[in-house]
């Protein structure tokens, strides 16, 4: 069994290639007995022949330390051929006269192996207190003890009993210190750990204490993020130093290619190194541990089918190896800090596929499993997992708990929220500790949610009577508040919705202000705090699961909720109309030093609120200074768009034009039609007709099938009236016409508006005013001439189309009974110009046919109306009386 310097698994990271002493001692005789040929061949690797020389040792035995010895011989070279259950199988199968000490020694070490720390511990403590101080097994003892409480978590007693042999007057110690700093790295101690080892890198005189003691202190310098310093220290180990062992300098060489891969170096070149770090290597448990870095590295960089190969074939080469094994999980583990899960889910099913495991370690590969499946969003997978995990685990421990929490987590994620109800029943009967009952009810409001909001608002609304100044109890505070702000939706009218938006309002600051004490109060527990609890009752004392992807974080950045809280506020005064509140709230959540996207959102809205507040030229710098400093903010679209409709209804419509249309070219939303559709009308209004008209076919090519469609071929046609092309228009606007998506009024106003085209193209050609004729009968015939409006409209223009066609009786009877009475009839003013332009024509054909008291009399009525037209209509009366002939307006 490997020792406690690379068999932790927090040291997986790289190994230093040290082992606890071997009890078989160091024996040099003249003579090579069976005995010391078993200890020559275990140092130089040989268990096969250790194994049959130990069986001659054994039967050559004469005295009880003499059967002893040859029986520790035997068990050592049968422990590096068989796997750990298998010489577990051998150990209790041996007789019953077996020397005692050494088949419990070696039973413990099977165990740990195993996983099964917990029968090794008690194992280890009997053996130990039994064994007189000069046993060549009581270092061992007391070395595979420490191992077994660390890796069974409870490295505060671990480091007791190291620290415990380290006084021994016998014992080695350099090779106890490397062991203790292992142990320190495992409890993520790094500090106190490169205090231990740095003396032990200027021990010149031997560099087989140097070259480890430098690869854990570059593992030290990674726990803290030293990668420079980690380098530096790798470097007292160098592959050319042959003074250092070949499997040392190949370890190095292994852990380099690992820390330069953290630090981007390009693949090729640490794939090389790690390839090196093989060829190098000499022990078969070196190179099995430079093929395990390699089998990391191609898991880091995403390479799937190599990795997967890579372990079929340590799989194959090592059956049910326990040190594969950990090789798989460590390199699954990378897989998954690196963000690529779906490699680590390969590695992981390979692993469970190919190895035996006790529970504990199952329990183990499944949460890793878990994880997996939650970064890929297989919530079901991931629960599945989980519940595993539990089932798996004792009922009374914190993994129990956490892994049903977690299920219960990925179950509402999955849309089941009953059942995630239900695992959060399972979790409660367990009765967790307060931090993470506090999670769990907060997970089980969150349940609530979807299934019946206002249940949820109360249940959140319970949570700070139950657990007040927590972390739980603001974020409850602040979705119940979200949750209220929300049940308002399908409310009529803003003053209906007021008491619920003004009772979000009060929820959200009771939240920010409880985050505000509680950062306060963690700031003082810093503040006097000299140094980090690390060990594992310390971090026992926080046992809320870190679930980041649930409502509520349990390391919440200080100042989160408060933003959120300062922000959502905003969004709701902003509904009621109080913008100078708004502003203030905005201005807060931007002030206060938070991750994320808060104070970016927050100078989002800050243009429309200052314009809500008349202070225009303010917004346009609020909004200058946003894209100044976000300019690949997810918000950015909503910002350009709103620029631009400033400009549009401030009508700077050349500007609004450009805008819009840059937007267009920028993004491809749905918003993007819209910028496109305003684009047209802007330039439209601009008159610039050409590039209205480009806009506008731009739009109906890009999105056929949209609704704006109608309309904007109304402008497009309009903008080829203004550039003369009236054929195209007038096709136009018999296309807005036919199209059944156009509105009524639309439809109506294309076919009064195709008439006029075809009454501007008759100068060309007489008989195109019978087809205008034909266009405003139709229009006259529509749903939507119902207005006196149109309709005076449409009978003007039949009648001065009859003018055109020469039937002058015809259009001064339809100008008079169409148009003029009509409108005597309501005076609406609104329809005054038809009215006016209808007098003025029919006054002329009246003086054509000598009928000047009829025309003088109806241009009496209109002079006398008080319409916009009277001073035109006294005017033309004026020169009628003095027997001018006026001409026609």
């Amino acid at each position: 069994m490997p020792g406690l310097g690379i068999a932790l698994p927090a040291l997986l990271f790289f190994s230093c290639g040290h082992a606890f002493a071997d009890p078989v001692g160091n024996l040099s005789p003249q003579i090579v007995s069976p005995a010391e040929t078993a200890v020559s061949a275990l140092r130089d690797g040989l268990p096969s022949i250790a194994s049959n020389a130990a069986d001659e040792a054994l039967s050559a035995s004469a005295t009880t330390s003499e059967r002893e010895s040859a029986f520790t011989l035997k068990a050592a070279a049968q422990e590096r051929i068989l796997a750990p259950e298998d010489f577990l199988a051998w150990l209790d199968s041996v007789p019953d006269d077996t020397p005692k000490n050494p088949a419990d020694y070696y039973r413990a070490r099977a165990l740990s192996a195993l996983g099964r720390h917990a029968e090794a511990i008690p194992l280890l403590e009997h053996l130990r207190s039994r064994l007189p101080s000069d046993s060549l097994l009581a270092q061992p003892a007391l070395r595979d003890h420490a191992y077994a409480l660390a890796a069974a978590g409870r490295p505060a007693e671990a480091s007791a009993v190291l620290r415990e042999a380290k006084t021994a007057a016998d014992a080695d110690q350099n090779s106890i210190a490397l062991d203790l700093a292992g142990l320190l790295l495992s409890s993520r101690q790094y500090h106190e750990a490169i205090e231990l080892l740095t003396p032990l890198t200027a021990v010149t005189n031997n560099v087989e204490t140097t070259a480890p003691a430098a690869l854990l202190l570059a593992r030290a310098y990674t726990g803290i993020g030293a990668s420079s310093n980690a380098l530096i220290a790798l470097a007292a180990v160098p592959a050319a130093n042959r003074e250092i062992s070949r499997d040392t300098r190949a370890t190095a060489l292994a852990a380099t290619a690992l820390l330069r891969a953290d630090a981007g170096t390009p693949l090729d070149d640490v794939l090389d190194l790690a390839r090196a770090a093989i060829d190098l290597s000499s022990e078969p448990e070196t190179k099995l541990e430079c093929q395990g870095a390699y089998l990391r590295l191609l898991a880091q960089y995403d390479r799937n089918e190599e990795a997967l190969e890579l372990a079929r074939r340590l799989i194959a080469s090592y059956p049910r190896n326990p040190t594969v094994a950990q090789q798989i999980r460590t390199a699954a583990e990378r897989a998954l800090k690196c963000d690529r899960p779906q490699t680590a889910l390969s590695l992981m099913n390979l692993h469970l596929a190919s190895f035996v495991a006790d529970p504990a370690i199952e329990a183990a590969l499944q949460q890793l499993r878990a994880d997996a499946y939650a970064r890929l969003n297989l919530h079901t997978e991931a629960s599945n997992a989980f519940l595993r995990v539990a089932e798996l685990s004792s009922p009374d421990s914190l993994l129990y708990e956490t892994a049903l929490y977690k299920a219960a987590d990925e179950q509402r994620l999955g849309g089941f929220y009953r059942q995630a109800t239900d695992t959060l029943a399972r979790l409660n009967q367990a009765n967790p500790a307060s931090p993470l009952r506090a999670s769990a009810d907060l997970l089980a409001a969150e349940c609530l949610v979807p299934l019946d909001p206002a249940a949820a608002i109360r249940a959140f609304l319970d949570l700070p009577a139950k657990y007040p100044f927590t972390a739980e109890a603001a974020t409850a505070l602040f979705r119940a508040a979200q949750l209220t702000a929300s049940s308002n939706a399908g409310t009529d009218g803003i003053a209906n919705a007021a008491p619920q938006l003004r009772r979000a309002i009060d929820l959200f600051r009771q939240a920010s202000e409880l985050n505000k004490k509680l950062a306060t109060n963690r700031s003082v527990v810093s503040t006097d705090s000299v140094e980090i609890d690390s060990t594992a009752e310390g971090q026992e004392k926080n046992t809320a699961p870190d679930n980041t992807r649930t409502a509520h974080s349990e390391e919440t950045e200080e100042f989160t909720i408060q933003a959120s809280a300062a922000l959502s506020v905003a969004i709701l005064q902003q509904r009621l109309g109080n913008f100078a509140e708004a502003l203030a709230s905005l201005d807060l959540a931007a002030a206060l030093p938070t991750p994320g996207t808060i104070a970016e959102e927050a100078a989002a809205l800050r243009p429309q609120t200052l314009v809500a507040l008349d202070r225009v030229p303010e917004a346009i710098a609020a909004y200058e200074s946003f894209t100044n400093a976000y300019p690949h903010s997810q918000w950015m679209p909503d910002a350009r768009f709103w620029r631009a409709s400033r400009a549009f209804n401030d009508g700077d419509y050349a500007l609004a034009s450009s805008l819009f249309a840059e937007f267009a070219d920028a993004y491809d939303i749905p918003q993007t039609e819209w910028a496109l559709h305003h684009a047209a009308i802007a330039a439209f209004r601009a008159n610039q007709f050409s590039q209205a008209t480009r806009l506008a076919a731009r739009l109906i090519q890009q999105f056929p099938t949209s609704r704006n469609i109608p309309a904007i071929r109304f402008v497009q046609a309009e903008a080829n009236c203004q550039l003369l092309a009236f054929d195209e228009a007038a096709l136009l606007f018999a296309q807005v016409a036919a199209n059944p998506a156009a509105s009524e009024e639309l439809v109506l106003r294309s076919t009064i508006r195709k008439g006029d085209c075809f009454f501007t193209l008759a100068g060309d050609k007489p008989d195109r005013y019978n087809e205008s004729i034909e266009a405003y009968r139709t229009a006259l015939r529509l749903p939507a001439c119902d207005s006196l409006g149109f309709t005076l409209e449409c009978q003007y223009k039949i009648a001065r189309s009859l003018e055109k066609l020469n039937r002058l009786e015809s259009a001064r009877d339809l100008y008079y009974k169409g148009v003029i009475l009509p409108f005597e009839k309501s005076l609406r003013p609104t329809d005054a110009v038809w009215y006016a332009r209808a007098v003025f024509a029919a006054a002329d054909i009246l003086r054509l046919e000598n009928a000047y008291d009829q025309a003088n009399a109806l241009l009496r009525r209109l002079a006398q109306s008080g319409l916009p037209a009277a001073n035109e209509a006294a005017r033309q009366l004026s020169l009628s009386n003095s027997s001018e002939s006026p001409s026609k307006p």
